[in-house]
């Protein structure tokens, strides 16, 4: 790991880093992708593409977990955040319900197609 400047360093403590807007929004376009994926998944049933676009629905919960896993890790190295941490929180959580609530309706459309 590299040393950081301590203008960096200063910005990371001090919550001025824009990190935490990029991870939410890369969480929002793991959850957009997930409902796309869904909407396909359902065109897709009994057909051969259904689980490639049920692989999409994994794959991007898979991702949202991993960006949540990254919020939190940063949540516990800055000091002063942009937004409250509970609501840094509180938006990671609602946003990762998407993909996994999506990954669920593929597994049940998987069990009993239509």
């Amino acid at each position: 790991m590299h040393p950081l400047s301590m203008k960096d360093f200063l910005k990371k403590v001090l919550g001025k880093d824009e990190k935490f807007y990029e991870l939410l929004e890369a969480s929002a376009d793991e959850a957009a992708k997930s409902a796309k994926s869904l909407s396909k998944l359902y065109a897709e049933v009994g057909k051969p593409d259904f689980d490639r676009h049920f692989t999409e629905l994994v794959v991007a919960r898979r991702n949202d977990k991993r960006i949540g896993l990254s919020i939190t890790q940063e949540l516990c190295l800055t000091f002063v955040t942009p937004l409250e941490r509970e609501d840094i929180e509180a938006l990671a959580n609602a946003l990762y319900k998407i993909p996994k609530t999506c990954e669920k309706v593929g597994e049940r459309l998987a069990i009993c197609p239509r």
